[in-house]
This record gives structure tokens, sequence and C-alpha cells, in this order.
């Protein structure tokens, strides 16, 4: 594995555009929380602004920067695309295979490129949290851990599901362009047209949809509005199950068509 690691490690440290991108997701993270964390929302009592509500709330925060980052995920989606698209675009997918890859290892290391990415947007994420639970509150003793864990594997399943749906839909397509635009044009249209006149148990379980459950807005959810989404339980076994598809699909595209 670490050599597979290795070789798309070399691939994408080398393009300018996955450095660029990295870098917009790292520092857009936190000014994106800052920048939540200012709103103001109307109560019953008058405006509060939000930052009033952080003051030693750790899992509060927390939560607040999984939610604010779940909006930067294209930037790991166009980071994966961009690579493999130009891996198959280039032929360099068959290349690997003449120079003694065979298929499986193939799989297996974009599978490790995934995870990675998915990882390191993670870490971000949680650097993030860590860096405002420092500047609002602080770790006290009644904090409890599992549950920022939690909050964490959530979000690394949010990215994870992303990105599986991104390589699947890679594969078929081979181009960055079309891929990134059928993916916005599921997300942010056909899905929403879709649940707006069959709001249902089955469409609740649209890939996207399935996806944005895991992450819900804290704040609207302390408000009362969490009816909008499924509960978490239900969207991480969702999401498993369609990542394991997209997973599987993927193998199946790289075990029997011509690369």
């Amino acid at each position: 594995m670490i050599k597979l690691l290795k070789i798309e490690w070399i691939k994408i440290s080398r393009r300018s555009s996955f450095w660029i991108l990295l870098g917009l997701f790292a520092i857009a993270t936190p000014i994106a929380v800052f920048v939540f964390s200012n709103f103001t929302v109307e109560t019953e009592q008058g405006e509060l602004q939000i930052s009033n509500l952080l003051a030693y709330e750790t899992e509060l925060i927390w939560q607040i920067s999984a939610f604010v980052s779940s909006y930067l995920v294209w930037l790991p989606v166009v980071i994966l695309v961009s690579v493999l698209s130009n891996d198959l675009n280039f032929n360099i997918v068959r290349q690997h295979v003449i120079e003694g890859l065979n298929r499986t290892e193939i799989i297996t290391s974009k599978l490790l490129l995934v995870l990675t990415i998915s990882a390191v947007a993670t870490i971000l994420m949680a650097l993030t949290a860590i860096y405002f639970v420092h500047d609002f509150g602080f770790l006290g003793e009644g904090i409890k851990t599992g549950k920022l864990f939690a909050i964490a594997g959530t979000f690394f399943l949010y990215v994870l599901g992303y990105l599986s749906f991104a390589l699947l839909l890679t594969l078929f397509l081979k181009s960055t362009g079309f891929t990134l635009i059928l993916m916005l044009l599921w997300a942010w249209i056909a899905e929403p047209v879709i649940r707006f006149f069959d709001r249902s148990d089955v469409t609740d379980f649209l890939i996207t949809n399935t996806f944005n459950d895991l992450i819900h807005n804290p704040i609207l959810e302390a408000a009362g509005f969490s009816e909008f989404h499924m509960d978490t339980q239900y969207a991480v076994i969702g999401s498993l199950i369609w990542v394991s598809i997209c997973l599987g699909l993927s193998y199946y595209k790289i075990m029997k068509s011509d690369l």
C-alpha cells in the first residue's frame, strides 16, 4: 500500500492545482467558520449573535466547523476528479498496467487516494474546530471526546461519500468538466426537484441527500428544525451503502473495461 500511495503522491504533488485547491480549503475553512459565527439570528428575546452561543460550547463549535466545512467539499472533489481524469485521458493508468501493476492494485491506489483526501479534509476541519475552541472556549472535563470523534467521523464519511461518487462518475465520463457539471446538476437541481415533488422516505435516501443529512445545521437544529433531516444513524447507514455501491461499481469498471 505504501508503494501505491507513493505513486499517487508523486502524481498529485506535481500538480499546482492540487496545492492551490488544498490551500483554498485550508484557508477558507476557518474564514467561513469565523463569518458564520458572526451571524445574528432572530429569537423571541431579539437578535442574538451566534458567537455568543459558542462560549465554552466545545461540541457546538465542532458541529459548526463540520457544517461550514461541508460546503467546501467541492474543492476535494475537484482535486480527485482532475487527477483521475488526467490519468485516464493521458493513458497513465494503462502505463501503470504495462509497468506491472495489476487492476486490483489500480483500484486500490484510487481508493487510497480517496481515503487520504477525505482524511486530510477531516484533519483540516478538526484543526479549525480546535482553533476556535481555544478562541471561544476551552476543553473542560465535561467534554466527551467520543462526541468530538463522532463529529469528525461523520464529516469524514461525508467527504468520502462525495469523493466515491466523483470517482465512479469520472471512471465513466473520463472528463473533469463533464463529471463536475453532472455532479452539480444532480446535487443542486435534479435531487431538489425530485424531492420537491416527492418528499418521502424513498427520496430521503437519494445519494447526495443521504450524504448531506450526515451534517446538520446545529443552529437550525437547536431552533427545532431538525425534522428536515434524517436521523444521523439512518444517514450513516445510507451513506455506507452508497459508498459501497460507488466503490463496487468503480471496482467493476476498472476490472472489466479497456484501460
